[in-house]
């Protein structure tokens, strides 16, 4: 994020569905304690119930829309990361509509607190797992989030450490010749 602030992140829940829809609904997620300098951020992914692309059409908290930061979706699973600045409320359902059926599908949630605005955004439509292009350089302090969708069965599927997790990076500079940044 663009944040002057080292944002504070905690993560609140996560819940896999099984049936094939279109529309997902967590019902009265938790939204942790109410701040001025709150944002909810949420990964959304599920795998095709039949053939075509799919992507996410949208995802609200509490009634208000939330805004695409990055994803990569197609003609397979979809995998997209939201935001949405939140300051007052405490819980409130996380809708997440797809443009077409999948099965299965997750959501996952996040508490930030002086979140900012994203540094990078992008977005790919493809079939299989290729890299995205994130080319903005963050400050010290920046968050990252991870999230996995995992296309198999979701009912024997456990939610744990790659998708609970964030942390704090510490970008001091980009790659000048070819190499990774640091």
């Amino acid at each position: 994020s663009a944040s002057t602030t080292t944002p504070t992140v905690s993560w609140l829940g996560s819940q896999a569905f099984t049936n094939t829809a279109t529309v997902y609904t967590v019902s009265g997620a938790t939204l942790g304690a109410a701040a001025s300098n709150r944002s909810i951020v949420i990964a959304v992914g599920g795998a095709r119930s039949s053939s075509g692309d799919r992507n996410v059409n949208s995802v609200t908290v509490g009634g208000s829309s939330a805004t695409q930061v990055i994803g990569r979706h197609g003609n397979s699973n979809s995998q997209e990361f939201w935001f949405i600045d939140l300051a007052s409320g405490t819980s409130g359902d996380i809708v997440a509509t797809f443009n077409s059926s999948m099965v299965p599908a997750s959501i996952t949630w996040w508490r930030v607190l002086d979140l900012g605005q994203p540094i990078s955004t992008d977005t790919v439509q493809q079939d299989g797992y290729t890299t995205l292009d994130i080319t903005t350089i963050g400050q010290t302090g920046d968050v990252v989030f991870y999230a996995l969708q995992d296309s198999g069965s979701s009912g024997g599927y456990t939610w744990s450490n790659a998708t609970e997790r964030a942390e704090h990076l510490n970008i001091t500079s980009g790659p000048t010749d070819g190499s990774a940044g640091t």
